[in-house]
């Protein structure tokens, strides 16, 4: 609008027109700029609307994130004791003790055979007993159902020794270098959460300013349609104006047309009414 009043043609088509469609004009002219002024407003008003939301938004997201990396950062200071591990220790427990259950038994079984090799070296190595009374001591101290079973039940006590010592379990403890490496890799998924957590909100971020730039493109088109359409609705005032200025001239000559044509009009009638006049005179003399 700014430039169309600078327009020289422009402003001197203004200074043609008569003073009251002058006066028409620029306040017909002047409704259009409060127009234009209240359309930036609005548009003013939305853009800090949209630019109030987004800050409220990244200030929501910016407290999100500061909570949740608090959160890790005390579960990191205070680790709680994985349910896997308390898993693998009960486990472990009850191993250790069916091994001693099992050792136990054993143990009974050894000593009960070392006590009936006893009675037997005991029994034979008597010189004042005769063969036969050795051997129905024998027989009467050694079943024929319990002779099978001697093989299968001797246990050399080497090999006892070697087997508890095979069956013993180890406490299973956990290395510190395990437990570094463990909250190495607790510290890399935090890592990488947040990072992608990051890395969506740049998305969102690049998401939004596309937003916006097509918005601001939308009002620019906008506004210059507008400024377009406001320069068009002030060339047509003008071009309104300038007929009706034209109009006015017309008729301001019609009217004067009219004006003079009834003085010589009244100038005829005053002429023949003196001519008549004149003659009633003459009429009245020569009489």
């Amino acid at each position: 609008m700014e430039q169309l009043l600078q327009n020289p043609a422009f402003r001197m088509k203004i200074s043609s027109l008569s003073p009251s469609t002058r006066r028409w004009f620029i306040s017909s002219l002047i409704d259009l700029f409060e127009q234009e002024s209240e359309y930036v407003i609005d548009v003013i008003e939305d853009c800090r609307e949209d630019m109030r939301e987004t800050a409220d938004r990244y200030k929501d997201e910016t407290s999100e994130l500061r909570a949740t990396s608090r959160m890790l950062q005390e579960k990191r200071d205070n680790p709680e004791p994985s349910p896997k591990r308390s898993l693998s220790r009960i486990s472990n427990h009850s191993r250790l003790s069916r091994s001693c259950d099992r050792q136990s038994s054993l143990d009974s079984i050894a000593n009960r055979m070392r006590f009936r090799r006893r009675r037997i070296v005991g029994s034979e190595d008597d010189g004042y007993k005769s063969a036969a009374e050795n051997n129905n001591r024998c027989a009467s101290s050694i079943s024929f159902n319990s002779l099978p079973s001697l093989p299968s039940l001797v246990v050399p006590s080497s090999n006892t020794g070697s087997r508890t010592t095979r069956s013993l379990p180890v406490t299973p403890t956990v290395p510190a270098e395990q437990e570094e490496e463990r909250k190495k890799i607790e510290i890399q998924e935090e890592t990488r959460a947040i990072l992608q957590n990051m890395s969506t909100r740049d998305s969102t971020v690049e998401k939004e300013r596309e937003r916006q730039q097509a918005r601001l493109e939308r009002i620019r088109r906008q506004k210059r349609f507008l400024l377009e359409d406001r320069t068009q609705q002030a060339l047509l005032l003008l071009d309104k104006a300038l007929e009706m200025d034209k109009v006015l001239a017309q008729d301001k000559e019609r009217q004067g047309l009219q004006l003079r044509q009834k003085l010589v009009d009244m100038k005829k009638k005053r002429e023949q009414k003196i001519d008549s006049e004149f003659v009633e005179i003459i009429e009245l003399h020569e009489k």
